[in-house]
């Protein structure tokens, strides 16, 4: 897949919509945060009583991962009309 194609492009020529490519983004983020999580306990395993590494680093690396993911989104938004970027409006400090 080259660089310049962004997801809804993709999905476009594909005939899925935008409430689809977004069921598809969140179903594959989950399986892959369960894979991640069930992996990392396996090798992290707990006994009883102690704190769980295992699911702790995978909440950690997800945090981590749609910080960026989502920054990296934020970044390739195109501007409104007015100049701004509409949804942006809504958070506090953008």
């Amino acid at each position: 897949m080259r660089g310049d194609v962004r997801p809804a492009v993709w999905a476009a020529r594909r005939g899925l919509g935008f409430a689809q490519l977004r069921g598809v983004a969140i179903m594959a983020g989950g399986a892959a945060g369960a894979l991640a999580r069930a992996g990392l306990l396996e090798a992290f395993p707990a006994a009883r009583g102690d704190w769980p590494w295992g699911t702790f680093i995978a909440n950690q690396l997800g945090a981590l991962l749609l910080a960026w993911l989502s920054t990296a989104l934020a970044e390739t938004v195109v501007p409104t009309a007015s100049g701004g970027r509409s949804w942006a409006r809504a958070w506090p400090g953008l």
